[in-house]
């Protein structure tokens, strides 16, 4: 029988310490339950989970409280079942929401607790819901608008220009515009401009004076 050197007997003791190290690690950064029971079961359907998966965590307040077990299609809504390894009173009322960890972070269930004095039991589901909010649908929606509000630039009424109000001052080498010629219907005096209209009663003549002018 062989019989092993102090220097092979640390050798191989730090080896298996690192070995029991990276499976640690892998179990945090992996989010798996090992050690942990989970107390309670809850369900909850959303219109979008966007890219919400199994292992993703629940919070309540920031603080991880649970895990999800399972995202499925039911009834064209998406029911994902989520595990609560914190023993947590969860009331009737409250709401469950995709939140994401940052614009390109990963996504998560966020529980905002609600006010009822009943509380969700095992294996029921929370009725109120918000679901994933879509970056590329909020960046088309403030670069593009929606065809449908008048503000945006793609409506119809905003894309008629308004018309120029004509600018207060004259090009003094603009041509001027031609004088109307008159209408054949229309009188005209002698000098060209058009006659007065006339008038249907007669001119009163002035009454001769009675006195003699002598320098007539």
């Amino acid at each position: 029988m062989s019989s092993y050197s102090r220097h092979e007997i640390a050798v191989g003791v730090f080896v298996i310490l690192g070995g029991l190290a990276l499976a640690y690690l892998s179990v945090q950064l992996g989010g798996l339950n090992v050690l942990q029971t989970p107390s309670a079961h809850f369900t909850a359907r959303f219109s979008s989970v966007g890219s919400l998966k199994p292992g993703d965590p629940v919070k309540i307040a920031g603080v991880s409280v649970g895990s999800v077990e399972s995202v499925q299609l039911v009834n064209y809504q998406a029911e994902a079942t989520f595990a609560l390894t914190t023993p947590v009173a969860i009331p009737k009322d409250s709401i469950a929401s995709i939140q994401s960890a940052g614009l390109l972070g990963d996504a998560y269930v966020s529980i905002s607790p609600g006010a009822s004095d009943e509380d969700l039991a095992s294996g029921e589901r929370i009725v109120r819901t918000e679901p994933a909010i879509s970056l590329t649908e909020l960046i088309g929606k403030y670069a593009f608008g929606s065809p449908a509000d008048p503000d945006s630039g793609n409506s119809k009424a905003s894309a008629e220009e308004p018309e120029a109000s004509p600018s207060p001052f004259v090009d003094p080498l603009a041509p001027k515009p031609a004088a109307a010629e008159p209408s054949a219907a229309e009188p005209t005096s002698g000098s060209g401009d058009p006659a007065p209209p006339s008038d249907s009663s007669p001119i009163p003549q002035p009454k001769k004076s009675v006195f003699k002018d002598p320098l007539e």
